[in-house]
């Protein structure tokens, strides 16, 4: 479904705003200016991409739907990186038995803290498990991945051989969007703006780990996910489109809602 998200008139929070976009640019110059950075967009390596998703009780759809399109794509040298944001079901049993040496599962102590009221809290919940991704993911590259959404086969090579060819920092592609009333869209086209850039479609360079989900962005009116991707465009983060479907978003069932 089409949602419209109507940004609070705080001038408090937007000073803020601008503030930590100041900051993330000042730390993106010196991201790009590290040694390692150089090799980033070398057609010639083969680098390891970091596919992350951050899950809360959805263990059957995560091992049964959206963990097959993972281990069946076509880049192989992928570090899987599931956080649990404090699961309580058996979703550690099952991945397990996947028993895939490239899939990783790291379960919060404790959930992270949202808001009681579900449309706020839906905005903001994940971001404590997407954030302690950010700070343990091995690989040079980021695929963000929702626990029940899908790849297409080649979503990593395509992304990937994109950003390198063109020199993108970052990268969002088209997604089957799995509407309320069970009809599909297609979402994703340029420039980036919200409603047309979905997360599970978003690419890019983990130098940019230092760029966090803000569980407090709910209080601007946004989603948590279209917040950091604002907040990289305004740092003069490079970026760019593919115009092709390699993603299949669902609609949420549970989950995060609760």
């Amino acid at each position: 479904m089409r949602r419209r998200y109507r940004r609070y008139r705080r001038p408090d929070l937007w000073l803020r705003e601008l503030a930590v976009i100041h900051q993330y640019r000042a730390l993106l110059a010196k991201a790009r200016n590290e040694p390692a950075a150089a090799a980033r967009f070398s057609p010639e390596r083969t680098p390891l991409v970091t596919v992350r998703i951050a899950t809360y009780n959805r263990a059957a759809i995560l091992v049964e739907r959206t963990l097959p399109t993972v281990l069946a794509q076509t880049y192989p040298h992928l570090e899987i990186l599931i956080v649990g944001d404090h699961c309580t079901d058996d979703t550690a049993a099952r991945l397990e038995r996947v028993a895939d040496p490239r899939v990783r599962f790291i379960n919060l102590p404790e959930r992270g803290r949202y808001p009681e009221t579900p449309w706020k809290r839906w905005m903001v919940a994940g971001a404590a498990p997407m954030n302690h991704a950010l700070g343990v993911l091995r690989g040079e590259w980021i695929a963000a991945l929702d626990d029940d959404d899908e790849f297409a086969p080649d979503h990593v090579a395509t992304l990937l051989d994109a950003c390198r060819r063109e020199r993108w920092e970052m990268a969002f592609a088209v997604a089957k969007m799995q509407l309320a009333w069970g009809e599909w869209r297609e979402v994703g086209s340029w420039p980036l703006r919200p409603d047309h850039v979905c997360h599970s479609a978003v690419f890019y360079w983990s130098g940019l780990r230092f760029m966090r989900h803000d569980a407090n962005a709910w209080k601007l009116g946004e989603p948590g996910d279209w917040n950091l991707w604002r907040r990289m465009r305004g740092a003069g983060v490079r970026m760019g489109f593919v115009p092709r479907v390699l993603t299949i978003h669902h609609q949420e069932y549970g989950g995060w809602g609760r």
